[in-house]
């Protein structure tokens, strides 16, 4: 007959948990992506002085989207922890 208000915030809390679980999937890949780049570009060290300071800049840039992506990974995860425990009330 009619829909109970509770059932839709489930509904919405369970739809709400899976945009976050896809972020948190797009955001672990992201990561993998971004450590694998990081490590090619960190190994050409060596060629060059220019290439050097080059690598160690990139780097440095590399750590702090890695560090983003690792800070976001723990909020998504914290998020659907939380919406995980509200649907099981």
């Amino acid at each position: 007959m009619f829909d109970s208000p509770l059932g839709d915030q489930r509904t919405q809390l369970g739809d709400s948990r899976e945009s976050i679980s896809g972020l948190l999937d797009g955001a672990t890949t992201a990561l993998m992506g971004i450590q694998g780049f990081r490590s090619t570009f960190v190994g050409l060290q060596g060629i060059s002085r220019v290439i050097n300071r080059a690598s160690r800049r990139a780097g440095d840039a590399m750590d702090n989207i890695i560090s983003s992506l690792e800070g976001l990974k723990a909020l998504y995860a914290l998020i659907i922890q939380l919406f995980d425990e509200k649907l099981a009330e």
